[in-house]
């Protein structure tokens, strides 16, 4: 029992004790109020029982708040003999003579502090630190240039110097800072890319892009031996968009070098995926003209003539055209076989055979070749299966096509591959009319890990279930469905005299919509522009308010950005997009094209 009494009353004496103290969060939010004389008293009593460094710069804050110096003068003297070694101190006080326009002695610690410094990575920088936050950037550059001698060329500055100089408006100084770390060797070319990217703008006439080119080529000129000067300017002619340029530096560092065309190999896809079909062209020309014994030749062989393919069916071109192609790729499979090495450039014969060259089972012998061969993993299967899927659509096997759609889907389940599968099935349903199975369907593929396949499946299932309920002509449907899958199988034509018919026999059908702007994805496809966003253009204006407009205005934006030159106009479309249709799965892609066009820099 005495035990009990005495634990009792220590505990009291603590907590009475505990009451005494002062309060963090009471001296914290006077400060945040502005009560600055009960935040003082405050942290003096914290200080006073615990004296650490946060307590005291807070005080010394609410004393300046006050207009004490005196006192707040006397603090940080006080802490400076604490201190010595802490320069950033000496920087504070004269930030305080600066207050009270003593601008002499203001100037005097600044100077001292920096003559005090000794060669100690850490304080430098806290010293340097100091000055940044005050704004003070000379006294920042006259640091890390003392700092720099100092510590004899072990830790350069270079970042910090490059900040200082950016604060300052100083772009000369800024790239200079940043271009002297290639000279520390290739650890720092990442890093340099990384920072720089988001100090230039995509136009390459600009002032400050201009600056760093001339810089560069100067670094070219004077250090011809260190080549991360001419690697990091091809990446800056990438980040232009210079496809051209790039190739020249990049081919001629591979041939000083001797390497064996990676970058070149790098480079292609890059240019590919920005339409620069001829540089990609030129890439893999360039590795294949290196010999068969080169690490990369197949995959250029087989990279090249995929490139081909798509330049040609990007624009117009002919049956002579397509001929050509397919005897590109007979020849790179006759010099380099039918493996599981040559899967996918199988798989894409297979594709041209189907649906350009209309030779739909010379397509379906391809692929079932592929699935027999041994030692090839499930999921270059799958893909595969997916494409002879697809081909047998387009022949009208449909039990055949939604047998392997349904061993994929269950195969990979809950991987964007099985649900790819899933979303074709469905649509092959679509395409059959049975729209209640192919409804059924959709409504769990909205729910997708693939955003694009949700949005397709959301379409497709409100397309159907606004044209099909318990008191709709299903015909028009119907018909627009074989249309569906007319476009699927390239045959344009037929997919228009369809489209017509239902124009003509359901005149303002609720499939007005879907109609037009199935006209605008062909003439896109045939490469007429101006007449795909004039189609694009109806959509929107008459259908603003439904779920086709910001599709048909992402595609304006496309056409006026990439094909008709009109940036503008582009801008324009984007800009719209963005206020209007803020919850559109396009939002990020106009941003960034928004922000591209009018200049902004983008990562």
């Amino acid at each position: 029992m005495l035990n009990k009494i005495i634990i009792l009353v220590s505990i009291l004496i603590y907590s009475l004790a505990y009451a005494q103290l002062p309060n963090e969060e009471l001296a914290r939010q006077f400060m945040l109020n502005g009560e600055f004389e009960k935040a003082a008293a405050e942290y003096e009593k914290l200080y006073s029982k615990i004296p650490n460094q946060f307590y005291l710069e807070e005080w010394i804050e609410a004393c300046i708040q006050l207009k004490e110096y005196n006192k707040a003068e006397k603090l940080i003297k006080k802490q400076i003999k604490q201190q010595e070694y802490n320069l950033a101190l000496r920087v504070q006080l004269g930030k305080l003579y600066e207050l009270q326009n003593d601008l002499a002695k203001s100037k005097k610690e600044y100077e001292k502090s920096i003559s005090l410094l000794e060669p100690q990575q850490e304080q430098i920088f806290g010293l340097y630190q100091a000055f940044f936050n005050i704004q003070e950037y000379d006294y920042c550059i006259e640091t890390l240039f003392k700092g720099r001698k100092l510590l004899k060329g072990t830790y350069p500055f270079s970042i910090e110097l490059a900040d200082v100089y950016q604060q300052k408006g100083d772009y000369s100084g800024m790239f200079g800072e940043y271009l002297s770390l290639l000279d520390l060797g290739q650890g720092y070319l990442q890093q340099v890319q990384s920072i720089i990217q988001n100090r230039i703008d995509e136009d390459p006439s600009s002032e400050r892009n201009q600056l760093l080119k001339s810089q560069l080529l100067k670094k070219i000129q004077t250090n011809a031996e260190n080549t991360l000067y001419n690697e990091f300017y091809a990446w800056l002619l990438m980040q232009e968009k210079n496809f051209d340029g790039a190739f020249v530096q990049l081919k001629t560092l591979d041939k000083r070098n001797k390497e064996e065309g990676g970058r070149l190999m790098a480079l292609a896809p890059i240019a590919l995926n920005n339409e620069n079909y001829d540089v990609a062209v030129k890439s893999y020309e360039f590795v294949i003209a290196k010999g068969k014994d080169n690490f990369y030749y197949s995959q250029a062989k087989m990279e090249l003539v995929k490139t081909l393919q798509k330049k040609l069916t990007a624009g117009q071109y002919t049956s002579i055209d397509l001929q050509q192609l397919e005897i590109q790729y007979l020849t790179t499979i006759e010099e380099l076989g039918k493996n599981q090495n040559t899967l996918f450039f199988l798989k894409d014969l297979a594709h041209l055979y189907a649906f350009y060259l209309h030779q739909p089972e010379k397509s379906i012998a391809l692929l079932n070749e592929c699935l027999e061969f041994k030692a090839t993993n499930e999921r270059a299967k799958a893909e595969c299966k997916i494409e002879l899927a697809d081909i047998m659509v387009f022949t009208g096997e449909v039990w055949e096509s939604a047998l392997l759609y349904g061993q994929v889907e269950k195969q990979f389940k809950e991987d964007p591959l099985g649900q790819e599968a899933k979303y074709r099935n469905a649509k092959l349903s679509f395409y059959r009319g049975e729209f209640s199975w192919a409804q059924a369907q959709l409504d769990v593929l909205k729910a997708s890990t693939s955003k694009f396949i949700a949005n397709d499946a959301l379409y497709l299932s409100l397309l159907i279930i606004e044209n099909s309920g318990l008191d709709s002509n299903t015909t028009p449907l119907l018909m627009y469905a074989r249309s569906e899958l007319l476009y699927f199988q390239n045959k344009f034509d037929e997919c228009l005299l369809t489209l017509d018919s239902v124009n003509k026999e359901f005149s303002g059908h609720a499939l007005a919509d879907d109609i037009l702007f199935k006209k605008a994805q062909i003439a896109q496809t045939k490469s007429d522009y101006i007449l795909a966003e004039k189609l694009y253009a109806e959509v929107f204006n008459t259908y603003n308010y439904d779920l086709l407009a910001d599709d048909a205005l992402i595609n304006m934006a496309r056409i006026n950005e990439k094909y008709l030159n009109n940036k503008v106009k582009a801008q324009e479309y984007y800009q719209k997009l963005l206020t209007d249709f803020s919850g559109s799965l396009y939002v990020v892609e106009a941003r960034r094209a928004y922000r591209q066009l009018r200049g902004d820099k983008v990562n």
